[in-house]
């Protein structure tokens, strides 16, 4: 039974030594890196031409203030015809609350427009569509592997 928690204590031993080594490596590591830090926030910066800042500022002035999100939005079901992906009826609707809580869950609005069909209906980005779309194809392409074997 000694035998046993000496190996045990021997082992657990060698294995807090490991993680003091690295623990002391990273400590170098970082304090290298908040040298490096320093000497960048204290560097002066470097001395513009006039002609230079003319150029940077009516380079800057001449560009379009683009919106924080340049995602076209679409509902669901346009996104899935225009790529002739077949669905049920309940599919976009099961897909939409995902690309919703997504949504929610990266701070992008959801928009709503008006169908004749359907009355009101939410645009998604077309980013967060397709990549439900892709993850639910990969689980069913995994699933249907998984039958046929």
């Amino acid at each position: 039974m000694q035998n046993e928690i000496l190996i045990c204590s021997a082992k657990a031993f060698s294995v807090l030594t490991h993680i003091v080594d690295l623990l002391t490596e990273q400590g170098a590591e970082l304090a290298d890196l908040k040298n490096k830090l320093q000497a960048l926030q204290t560097a002066p910066e470097p001395v513009q031409q006039p002609a230079q800042q003319q150029q940077e500022a009516s380079a800057q002035q001449s560009k379009p203030v683009k919106p924080a999100h340049q995602d076209p939005y679409m509902t669901i079901s346009d996104y899935l015809k225009e790529n002739g992906i077949r669905c049920s009826y309940y599919t976009p609707g099961v897909r939409g609350m995902k690309i919703k809580t997504l949504c929610e869950y990266k701070g992008l609005p959801v928009r709503v427009k008006e169908k004749q069909n359907y009355g009101t209906v939410n645009l998604y980005p077309m980013s967060l569509i397709a990549e439900v779309v892709a993850q639910e194809q990969h689980l069913a392409q995994q699933y249907l592997k998984e039958v046929n074997q």
